[in-house]
């Protein structure tokens, strides 16, 4: 035997009216869950869209960076050559140009007629120098003569001249060079 009792009813009866509200009850609940998951769809997508729009934006900034610290290494870079090009130049400008010297030199005679020369650094040439014959003798003091009226030779000092017994002209020159 049994001793239970039930005393609650296990079904009410419903009207009509419950049934029709139960039903639109479920639907709406349908609905609802329809749209919470709709909507949670779009939360997601736009957490997605934005996650990966600002991930972009952190290898871009990274890329940024790189690039940076690159041209900041060549910007030294450069900026070294800059300084080591002006020290350059201001050193070629203290220093005197022998080349100049050179050709003023060969502009005077012939470069086999002179037996030596040396150039100080203030520009004071000391020559000697051996000519064959007179006519050699007259186109080297021709040419030595326009250049003093041009004044590329300045202050010319004659140290020593000398004509031996064959007829060849031994001289020694100091001047400045005036280039």
């Amino acid at each position: 035997m049994t001793t239970e009792v039930n005393l609650l009813q296990t079904k009410a009866p419903q009207s009509a009216r419950v049934k029709t509200i139960q039903s639109q009850l479920k639907i709406a609940n349908y609905i609802v869950v329809i749209v919470i998951i709709a909507c949670s769809l779009f939360i997601g997508a736009g957490y997605m869209y934005i996650k990966t729009s600002s991930q972009q934006l952190v290898n871009t900034k990274k890329q940024y960076i790189a690039s940076i610290a690159n041209l900041s290494t060549r910007e030294v870079l450069l900026s070294a050559l800059k300084d080591r090009l002006k020290l350059a130049i201001k050193i070629r400008e203290t220093q005197y140009s022998y080349d100049k010297v050179f050709v003023l030199i060969d502009r005077l005679g012939t470069a086999s007629s002179f037996n030596s020369v040396s150039i100080a650094e203030s520009g004071t040439v000391q020559t000697s120098l051996r000519l064959e014959n007179i006519e050699e003798a007259f186109s080297f003091m021709n040419n030595l003569t326009k250049e003093l009226s041009n004044g590329t030779v300045k202050q010319l000092t004659i140290e020593s001249m000398s004509l031996d017994e064959i007829g060849r002209l031994q001289i020694a020159l100091t001047f400045r060079a005036n280039l």
